[in-house]
């Protein structure tokens, strides 16, 4: 939904108000600054960074330490994307004896620029004690290596904040310096590690270790991560350039990506719109920072400049495909299936593989295409070669077509892909979870389901809607102190969704715990629509009732 930006006389006196609280000149008024203040504060509220940020320019101009308009110009130049402005906004900053982001990105620029002494002025305006402060043996290392000395960081790290953040930096200071017996070693560690930081290495080691002669670890490490053409383009004869050495850039890029990813994590989503910007310009070729970046903007609710950015990774790239993926779910989420659609048709083109297949039939489902999903699923089946394809894959197939079926209201045939995808998986705790939850839903066979829903919790004991699942289960079999405990756990979950958290209330209720439920059928009503939202007011106003019982 796009913002919708509201002024008025009251809020435009508080900006003339707040302007003329800022230190300044006695004749501050005599010039322009309070109209292109005003211009600037509805710029921002209008969402429009690139004006705001012109406009704060102008302010600088005749006002260099007023910190207010050096916080304005780089908070919209960092939104807008603008990393000369960005760098310019961090240059008054500095002036005015500030230390944040700004610091980074100014350390970053220097090493881009072979500016040795603006590198050491960044480590210096970063104290100790600021958020930063503890990176700054990290950024004396890289200036030492960017400068062709030794790196010269110690091997045991002051504290544990420094040890978790330099986990991988020794591999790109190895690497850069070209010290290859010990980026063998120290790269090494990472080649059986699968988290997403452990992956990214990887990737980005691959062309390296290849063009540096050791195209078997190089093998070895992405093995498993990349299709087939690309991994032998990246292992083999690596085409690009950017990507055969390891810089400065690279690992500043991969330090920066990393802390913004952990910030976000921490709600701090403005502080990590900032890093993963600088990631991403240090070093424009790391698809990973590009990833990340789009991450973050889609945190700040800005799902069509993610989109854009993540459509700028190419097909060769390793990080295609979960980039292609990333835009299909996102614009699912949305409800825009139709894009869904559009982008899973053009990667499956740029690089035919199954799961854009299986996300195309996924965005036709959820946009009532029913019979068009169907086909798709069901060539899949027809098509899948049992000495190529998996046993656990052809369930998955089984899974998603038993799904549409049952969308269709064709329950025999759905129940028997779902049970020729479990023969093939026991497994696959989501096959057991579906088909045991569409039971429950059907209240048939519910002791049977509750066996299986239990099965499946041993399983994916992390997963909200199985645990949901076992607790509505409970919740049909009578046992509601059981139903409570695992609704509760499910509800807990950022996961948890409107069907949880009114099973949760249907389950407070029957359980004698009547405040309780009401407050759960408050909160699934925040966000319920249609039938289910005024089911739910109808229990909110009269209790439970049997018929406005969950499903």
């Amino acid at each position: 939904m796009a913002r919708i930006i509201r002024t008025c006389k009251g809020a435009l006196a508080a900006v003339a108000a707040a302007f003329l609280a800022f230190p300044g000149p006695a004749d501050a008024l005599v010039d322009d600054r309070l109209d292109v203040f005003i211009q600037a504060w509805i710029a921002k509220a209008s969402d429009d960074n690139a004006a705001a940020s012109d406009q704060y320019l102008k302010l600088l101009d005749k006002e260099p330490d007023n910190t207010s308009f050096s916080d304005g110009l780089w908070r919209s130049a960092i939104f807008a994307g603008d990393r000369p402005k960005a760098v310019r906004a961090a240059r008054f900053i500095e002036l005015n004896g500030g230390a944040s982001e700004a610091s980074l990105l100014l350390f970053a620029d220097a090493i881009q620029r072979r500016d040795w002494a603006d590198a050491r002025s960044a480590i210096a305006n970063l104290p100790d004690a600021s958020n930063y402060g503890f990176l700054k043996p990290l950024l004396s290392a890289w200036l030492r290596n960017a400068r062709g000395n030794a790196h010269g960081f110690a091997q045991q790290p002051a504290t544990p904040l420094l040890q978790y953040y330099s986990v991988g930096q020794r591999a790109y200071f190895d690497m850069a310096a070209g010290d290859m017996k010990q980026a063998r070693i120290s790269v090494g560690a990472f080649a059986s590690q699968d988290d997403e930081f452990a992956r990214e290495l990887r990737i980005r080691f691959a062309p390296a270790l290849a063009a540096a002669g050791d195209r078997e670890l190089a093998r070895r490490i992405a093995k498993n991560l990349l299709p087939a053409d690309i991994l032998a383009q990246y292992t083999e004869r690596p085409a690009d350039k950017r990507l055969k050495k390891i810089t400065a850039s690279d690992g500043l890029s991969a330090l920066y990506s990393r802390l913004a990813a952990s910030l976000l994590e921490q709600a701090m989503a403005e502080e990590a719109l900032a890093l993963a910007r600088t990631a991403s310009w240090v070093a424009p070729h790391n698809d990973a920072a590009k990833m990340t970046l789009a991450r973050v903007l889609d945190g700040l609710e800005y799902p069509q400049k993610s989109d854009q950015l993540l459509a700028e990774i190419a097909p060769r790239s390793a990080h295609y495909a979960r980039a292609a993926i990333t835009r299909i779910q996102s614009a699912m989420e949305g409800g825009r299936h139709g894009d869904a659609v559009k982008i899973a048709e053009d990667a499956a083109r740029q690089r035919p593989a199954a799961e854009f297949d299986i996300l195309r039939g996924q965005a036709l489902q959820s946009g009532g295409r029913l019979a068009e999903a169907q086909a798709i699923f069901t060539t899949l089946l027809d098509t899948a070669d049992e000495q190529r394809i998996s046993p656990k894959r052809r369930a998955v197939y089984h899974l998603y077509l038993g799904m549409v079926l049952d969308e269709q209201g064709d329950w025999s045939a759905a129940r028997e892909n779902l049970e020729r995808g479990m023969a093939l998986d026991p497994q696959n705790p989501y096959l057991i979870n579906y088909l045991a939850y569409t039971l429950l839903e059907r209240r048939e066979e519910i002791v049977a389901s509750l066996e299986m829903l239990q099965r499946a919790h041993r399983l994916a004991p992390q997963s909200a809607a199985i645990t949901d699942s076992l607790g509505w289960g409970y919740y049909l079999t009578g046992d509601y102190g059981n139903a409570v405990r695992y609704l509760e756990k499910a509800a807990r979950s950022t996961d948890a969704d409107v069907t949880i958290r009114e099973h949760l209330g249907d389950a407070y209720w029957l359980a004698g715990r009547f405040v309780d439920a009401r407050y759960a059928w408050r909160a699934a009503a925040l966000v319920a629509e249609g039938d289910d939202a005024s089911r739910i007011a109808r229990k909110i106003d009269l209790g439970l009732e049997r018929e406005a019982a969950a499903k």
